[in-house]
This record gives C-alpha cells, sequence and structure tokens, in this order.
C-alpha cells in the first residue's frame, strides 16, 4: 500500500494540560486486527511463543543467553558480513 508507513506527527495536551506528542499511521484495519489478534493469542496462552527473525530483538533480549535461536543469528550476521566484503 502506498504511504503505508508514513507518520504524521501531531501535538495536544492531556487532561492536566501536559503536552503530548504523538504520531498518527496509515494502515488497513483487516491487516491491523489480523496482527493484534496474532499478538493476544499469545498473550492469552493460545499459542506459544515464536521466534523472531528480527536480529536486532534478539541482540536485546534479556533471555538470549539461553536461546535455541542464538547461534542461527550469529552465524546468519556472520555470513552477511563476509558477503559484503567480497
Amino acid at each position: 500500500m502506498k504511504g503505508y508507513k508514513l507518520r504524521y506527527p501531531t501535538s495536544f495536551n492531556d487532561i492536566t494540560n501536559n503536552n503530548i506528542n504523538a504520531y498518527v499511521y496509515v494502515f488497513k484495519l483487516n491487516i491491523a486486527k489480523k496482527n493484534v489478534n496474532w499478538a493476544l493469542q499469545y498473550w492469552k496462552e493460545e499459542r506459544e511463543a515464536e521466534l523472531t527473525n528480527n536480529i536486532n530483538k534478539c541482540r536485546r533480549c534479556n533471555y538470549n543467553s539461553g536461546c535455541e535461536r542464538k547461534n542461527t543469528i550469529s552465524i546468519q550476521s556472520y555470513h552477511g558480513r563476509t558477503e559484503k566484503t567480497r
């Protein structure tokens, strides 16, 4: 969808008159509902946690020392750097 990741800054005051900055994103309602329902399934214990493909999430995770995904990500990172230097 063209412009899907556009965000529009806005500003308003809350009930205590503190200024709040916010960003409004364009989205497709059916996709947003699907993504929220997918996340809620985990929190409602309707599905198991899934491994991420996003290496940045693993780098910051408190549990990465015992994670089965850690070695795979390390190997992918190494090969990614190797390919770029050739």
